[in-house]
This record gives C-alpha cells, sequence and structure tokens, in this order.
C-alpha cells in the first residue's frame, strides 16, 4: 500500500511565468490546499526555475523553509520578484528580488511587516512594482491588543487593501490610494503611467454582491484619480488593460453568484462595458496578457483549454490546467510557447513547456509514482432524467482490474465522490477533486464515479443558474442520472456503493443518504461520507461567512422570508431525516468537519449527528480541532485519508 504521507508530501506546482525571453519558466510549489507539512507551525512553498524545452530541467531556486510564493520576472528578465515571509515565519509579508546572476533575495518592501501583501505587478517599463496591502497596526492598536482591550465591533475596524508604489531602485514606497474602500483587482497602463483598479466598499466577501465595484484609474506621477465606473457586481478576477481598454472576467450575471464567467471589455475613456465573449456555454475562468493578445483560459464540461478572444483553440486537454502561461504570439520568439501545470490519473501534477507539437516534462515532483499506475479513467456522457441537458462525468477503474472496450470484466465496487462549489468542475487528472481520495482509493481497489451536475459553470450560464435557489433538486437528480447510467453501462455494481464528497459535494452526500433509494432505479448507497456538508440551508445563510451566495442557492435567508415560507427546506437534510430513518433508509454516515470551518459552520454536522443519535443510525464523526473549511494540518489529513480508507472498506468488502 502508498501510505497517506507519500499523497500528502506531493508538491504542486502553481504561479508559472516564462521569462520574457521565452528561454525560462520559473513557478512556485506548495502542498495541496495550503496543507502543513509534519509538525509545521506554518505552509511554506517554494520557488523553482526550469529551461523551457529542457526534460526535467525544473532546479529549486529557494529553500522550501519559508513561504515563498507568487514569482515574477523582471521586465528584463534577469531576476524575480516574490512574496515571502522568510523576516518572521508566519508573521510577515515582504517583496524579495532575487537575481539569477547569483545572490540571496532581498526585501525590497520592509521585511518586518506584519499584514499580507495580496498582490503585486512590475510596471511594463521595470522600474515600480504595484501592490497592495493593508495599513500595519499602530503603535495605539499594539498596545490596546496587549491589554486585551480588543473588542471586535462589525465595520469599526476594517482591514482595507490599499494601493501602494514601489520605485525598484531606491526601495521608496509611495501609497497612492487610501481611502475607505478596499482595493481588489489591479493593472498597470500600457505607458507605466497610470493604474486602474477596483474597490469594494468593505473587505467583506460579500460586499461585491450588496453593493457593486468601483473602477478607478489612478495617476502615478500626481496620484490624480479618476472614476471609471460602477460595475454592478463581482468582479472575479484577472485585470489586463489592452489598446485603452480594461478587460476582466466577471459573471453572465454580474450581481449572482451562480453564474457563467465570461470576459468584459471596458472603455477606459468613456466607462462603458459589455460582454466581450464566452460564458453562456462555457465559462472564462482565466484570462492572461501576452504581448498585445489576450488568453483565456476556458471550462468546458471535461476540458480545459486556453483560447483566443475570437475563440481560436491553441492549447486544449481533457484534465485540469491546473497553472498556466504562454509566450511569444506575437513571434517574437518563434513559435508560441505554452508552460502548464497538468496531470492525469496516474500523473501527479507536473510542469510541462509546449513548443509546436514538443511537449517537455520540466518538473519531477511526482517521481515518488514514476512506477505506480493507479487506474484507467473513462469518459461518462448521459441523458440527464428530466430530459433536459446532457451530462457529463467519468468513470475511473483501478489498475488491479482489467479493461476491456472501456469496461471493466465486471461492474465494480465504486465510490461516487460528489464536486464542491457548486460552480467546481470534476475533470481528469490526479487528486480530482481534494485530499487525494481519488488516488488513494483507487490504490485501495475501488472505482471511482465523478459526476457533473447542474450547477456547475463548466457548461455556461444556464447550467450554473440552476443552483439558484435549486438546492436538492436537478443537483440531486443529475447525480442520480450519472450513477445509474454507470450501472446500466456495467461499470457499476449496484450492490456496492458508497457516495461521499466535502462541502458542496458533502451537501450532497447528505442529501443521498436521507433519499436513499427514492429514485425508483432499485439501488441503494451503502454508505455515505460527508464532508464540511450542509444540512440546513437556512440556518447556513445565518451562519456561513458567505451569506448573500449561501441564500442564492438555498432561494432566500430567513429574514428575506415570509413566515410561512419552508421552501428552503427542500435540501436541508435534517428536514428529510425522520421520514428517512422511520423508513429504514438511511446508510451508516461518516462525518468528517472542521472545528473553525467559517464557511459551512460545524453546527451543521452537529445537527446531522444529533438526528442519527435520536434515530439510531450508525454515525461516525470526526472533528478535526483548528481546521477551517479545508482540513491543512499533517496529522490531521493523515487521519482522514485512513478513516475514509477504512469506512468504505467496512461497507464495500
Amino acid at each position: 500500500m502508498i501510505e497517506p504521507e507519500t499523497f500528502l508530501d506531493l508538491e504542486v506546482p502553481t504561479d508559472i511565468k516564462i521569462s520574457p525571453s521565452g528561454k525560462r519558466i520559473v513557478y512556485s510549489t506548495s502542498l495541496a490546499l495550503g496543507a502543513k507539512k509534519a509538525k509545521a507551525e506554518n505552509a511554506v512553498s517554494t520557488i523553482w526555475l526550469a529551461e523551457t524545452g529542457k526534460e526535467r530541467s525544473a532546479r529549486q531556486l529557494t529553500s522550501g523553509q519559508f513561504d515563498d510564493t507568487a514569482p515574477q520576472w523582471s521586465v528584463d528578465g534577469g531576476s524575480i520578484a516574490f512574496i515571502s515571509d522568510r523576516a518572521k515565519a508566519g508573521k510577515s509579508s515582504a517583496i524579495y528580488v532575487l537575481s539569477l546572476e547569483g545572490g540571496e533575495p532581498y526585501p525590497v518592501t520592509n521585511a518586518d511587516n506584519e499584514k499580507d501583501i495580496a498582490g503585486f505587478r512590475w510596471s511594463p517599463d521595470g522600474k515600480s512594482i504595484a501592490f497592495t496591502s493593508p495599513d500595519e497596526k499602530t503603535a495605539e492598536r499594539k498596545a490596546r491588543d496587549e491589554e486585551k482591550d480588543d473588542v471586535v465591533v462589525y465595520g469599526e475596524d476594517w482591514q482595507y487593501n490599499r494601493l501602494r508604489l514601489l520605485h525598484v531602485s531606491t526601495k521608496t514606497v509611495t501609497t497612492l490610494v487610501r481611502k475607505g474602500a478596499h482595493v481588489a483587482s489591479f493593472a498597470w497602463s500600457e505607458d507605466s503611467k497610470s493604474l486602474v483598479y477596483s474597490l469594494w466598499k468593505t473587505p467583506d466577501l460579500n460586499a461585491p454582491g450588496y453593493h457593486g465595484v468601483e473602477v478607478e484609474k489612478v495617476s502615478v506621477v500626481d496620484k490624480s484619480v479618476k472614476s471609471v465606473c460602477h460595475f454592478d457586481g463581482m468582479i472575479m478576477n484577472s485585470f489586463e488593460v489592452l489598446d485603452g481598454k480594461l478587460y476582466f472576467v466577471a459573471g453572465v450575471t454580474p450581481r449572482s453568484c451562480a453564474t457563467g464567467g465570461a470576459v468584459y471589455q471596458l472603455s477606459l475613456s468613456s466607462g462603458d462595458y459589455s460582454v466581450c465573449v464566452y460564458g453562456q456555454q462555457d465559462t472564462a475562468s482565466a484570462l492572461y496578457k501576452c504581448c498585445k493578445t489576450l488568453i483565456v483560459k476556458v471550462l468546458y464540461g471535461l476540458t480545459d483549454s486556453l483560447r483566443l478572444l475570437d475563440g481560436k483553440v491553441f492549447y486544449m486537454k481533457q484534465t485540469e490546467l491546473h497553472s498556466t502561461d504562454v509566450h511569444g504570439l506575437d513571434g517574437s520568439t518563434g513559435e508560441c510557447i505554452v508552460a502548464v501545470a497538468e496531470g492525469s490519473t496516474n500523473d501527479p501534477l507536473e510542469v510541462y513547456s509546449v513548443i509546436g507539437k514538443d511537449r517537455t516534462q520540466l518538473s519531477d515532483h511526482g517521481h515518488a509514482f514514476s512506477s505506480v499506475t493507479l487506474g484507467t479513467d473513462v469518459p461518462l456522457s448521459c441523458e440527464s432524467t428530466d430530459g433536459a441537458v446532457q451530462l457529463d462525468g467519468f468513470f475511473a477503474a483501478p489498475s488491479s482490474v482489467t479493461m476491456e472496450q472501456g469496461k471493466p470484466e465486471k461492474p465494480m465496487p465504486t465510490v461516487v465522490l460528489i464536486h464542491g462549489g457548486p460552480y467546481y468542475h470534476a475533470t481528469l487528472g490526479f487528486d480530482t477533486l481534494f485530499f487525494y481520495w481519488t488516488p488513494m482509493l483507487l490504490e485501495a481497489g475501488y472505482a471511482i464515479l465523478c459526476p457533473n451536475y447542474r450547477g456547475n459553470r463548466a457548461r455556461g450560464e444556464n447550467f450554473a443558474a440552476a443552483a439558484r435557489g435549486g438546492m436538492g433538486t436537478t443537483d440531486y437528480a443529475d447525480i442520480i442520472a450519472v450513477v445509474d447510467h454507470g450501472i446500466k453501462e456495467g461499470l457499476v455494481d449496484k450492490e456496492k456503493m458508497i457516495v461521499g464528497g466535502w462541502s458542496q459535494g458533502g451537501f450532497l452526500s447528505y442529501l443521498c443518504a436521507v433519499r436513499n433509494g427514492q429514485h425508483g432505479f432499485g439501488w441503494t448507497f451503502k454508505g455515505a461520507i460527508t464532508g464540511a456538508g450542509v444540512t440546513d440551508w437556512d440556518m447556513l445563510s445565518c451562519t456561513s461567512d458567505l451569506p448573500r451566495f449561501e441564500s442564492e442557492l438555498a432561494g432566500a435567508a430567513p429574514w428575506q422570508s415570509d413566515k410561512s415560507v419552508t421552501k428552503q427546506r427542500q435540501g436541508s437534510a435534517v428536514w428529510e431525516m425522520k421520514e428517512a430513518a422511520e423508513k429504514k433508509a438511511i446508510p451508516p454516515i461518516l462525518i468528517l468537519h472542521g472545528e473553525k470551518d467559517q464557511r459551512t459552520p460545524l453546527t451543521q454536522a452537529w445537527a446531522f449527528h444529533r438526528g442519527c443519535l435520536e434515530y439510531g443510525i450508525p454515525c461516525e464523526m470526526a472533528v478535526y480541532p483548528r481546521e477551517g473549511h479545508p482540513i491543512q494540518e499533517r496529522s490531521h489529513l493523515v487521519d482522514m485519508l485512513k478513516r475514509v480508507k477504512r469506512f468504505c472498506d467496512m461497507h464495500l468488502s
């Protein structure tokens, strides 16, 4: 058996950047989902350098003892800048510069600053770096904290991100934008004379949904500010300025959280904006600027692709493109270069360079799995039970099973793993969903089935919009449809199935448990693994750190509803418990939850667990101290993997 630690030690590459010459690639690695190494107090990240087109050329640039993240090339390609906590691990944040001619990284902002730098960008002329960070604590505030005079009053001590300008040669920092608002995204003008940025009313994650976003422009010469426009919704990411226009990714329905991602175009002179491309049948998830061209990462079904604004595809894979960069679209360095971090069912994420038809593996972070074959994957497609849409997903069989024409010799004991979000989509890869459950269970001899249901963004606006007030309706029905398709195709043993998931996947696993066998197809789940899942949508709207999003999924928050309205119960498993328990339909349950989860608070798990105690339903509940929505401490992750496997062994063997 492969030990859990072997999976958890895998370094995940991200923040890929190609050098201005196109000859080198820099990136960072860390453990999945911000996890910590064994006995570590803080997460760490390492920066690597590779040569384009040279097999396994990646070499470590930083020690891996600090949180070195977000590397970016200087304009001349002679150095890189990155964010690090190396002055005080876990307690400081500064921008460092490392010359590739030799020497140690040196700070260009105050190394002792404690407030996190949220992001930074070199100016096109290479003379300056713009970055955002909150103000440091005043001496008065520190004294009050030491005396525990630290009452938290909502709205009185917002940690607003300020937009700041660093002159690289002098290390002088100037604050360009300091007002009672929060700078979120920003981009340089092409002449390096100004910055365009978005402002939230507060740093509260719900602020853009409630108030929209202001877009402004500030001169780096005289700090004069010009209002560009009000955008009535949430700007997701990816600010880029090109030819006097601002491009960014936002929802097709801007005020909605459950919406397809589109590329918007905004005139910096008039302030007029409109959807430029994507979002109706697919979703734009990121935007990159390459020379004088914009590149869009687009999700559709099981595929991720890199495309131009006109729709032309120049890189597409049926796997997650975890991190990407593009170089040379203008022909300045010959052929176009794509750098990408991607994996497969049998291969952990690695960094590749792709030049024409030549695809070269630059890194070797998954060397522990070089001689391991975990399984074979099969894409799935079927009609929804209401006949409205085609659904997709995939089935993966363990390597111990012989596959002929995409089918095992006999139906397999299967764990149905449900993605979260609901906006995420499951696609082929090594750790296709979360916490290495997929490769761990494949190695243990179980098949995996991952359905994509309505609510995910990878099929565009109509698919995503189904989540608005739709909890427990088409999402649940779509999971049942894909599972039943897997059974009818001879992939899944209907007598040996467990359902599981995390976050939204945990919610749907709870729902599958209380509705077990009610679909009329003649099969049931033998167990359910519910990680950080929702059991009562009214309660979630009242207690989550994203009440606006959660209440949109529920259909309304309690304070938006008349006393007689109970619609939100349609997706709340605790309200379906009594009837299901009386029919003895609920299978054994494994509940996993972080003690300090703010997204889906622990009360969601306690509610269901108390119902299990009431009705004598076999239920094992593991609460991970100090953990939030993702689990990050090593001992907890090891426990989770062992506990999940043990539960599957108990109920599928």
